[in-house]
């Protein structure tokens, strides 16, 4: 299977990981490789608070909770962002 990949998609061999989430191999290196591999969003933390909140649930003992994606400047943990 990883040298059908090299040919078929180009990867080198060093570039493969071998993972079984079935069986729990492999799964912490994708996740170092993911941190190392995929560069972190960019921000002006100089800008006004820009963010969108992609959804919502109703819990009975916690109230809404929102589920928001901060696009541009940040909050604090705790702080009112309103």
């Amino acid at each position: 299977m990883a040298q059908e990949l090299v040919d078929t998609l180009g990867f080198s061999a060093d570039e493969i990981l071998f993972a079984s989430a079935k069986e729990g191999i492999g799964t912490h290196e994708i996740l170092e490789e993911v941190v190392l591999r995929v560069p972190s969003p960019t921000s002006d933390a100089g800008r006004p608070l820009r963010a969108l909140i992609f959804d919502s649930k109703y819990d009975a003992y916690k109230g809404v909770i929102a589920y928001v994606r901060v696009i541009d400047a940040g909050c604090p943990p705790g702080a009112s962002c309103v």
